[in-house]
């Protein structure tokens, strides 16, 4: 049940950004990019958020590093929303979700599976 529970909970995350990507792959006004990144960035906070909490709670040993993996990739989307040039934007979703999902997968090879395994991971009420 707590495999599900996790497989869900990363499924929906992925669903989730892959939705805003789709959308900014369509978008091509300067706003509209801006906001549909900050909603990815605001998706995946919220879980690592949720995630940290449970880890603290445990006094997890790892809690350090995995948090610094967690703020690399917000940094890396952050400082995409603030360098977004209009003439680069055509791709932007597509090249958003690849670096989402890669990123994903590896830190979660990285730094969750063991964190998963354990059965603390985060229930999320979206």
């Amino acid at each position: 049940m707590v495999k599900n529970a996790i497989n869900d909970e990363h499924q929906q995350l992925l669903t989730r950004i892959n939705q805003f990507c789709d959308r900014l792959t369509e978008s091509l006004l300067d706003h509209e990019i801006i906001f549909m990144i900050s909603e990815v960035h605001a998706a995946i906070a919220a879980h690592f958020k949720q995630e940290e909490e449970i880890m603290r709670q445990h006094h997890d040993a790892n809690y350090t590093s995995h948090k610094v993996d967690h703020d690399s990739l917000l940094d890396e989307i952050k400082n995409l929303m603030e360098t977004i040039e209009p003439e680069s934007t055509e791709n932007i979703g597509r090249a958003l979700a690849a670096r989402c999902v890669a990123w994903l997968a590896l830190h979660y090879e990285d730094h969750d599976k063991e964190f998963h395994v354990r059965g603390d991971t985060p229930q999320h009420t979206n």
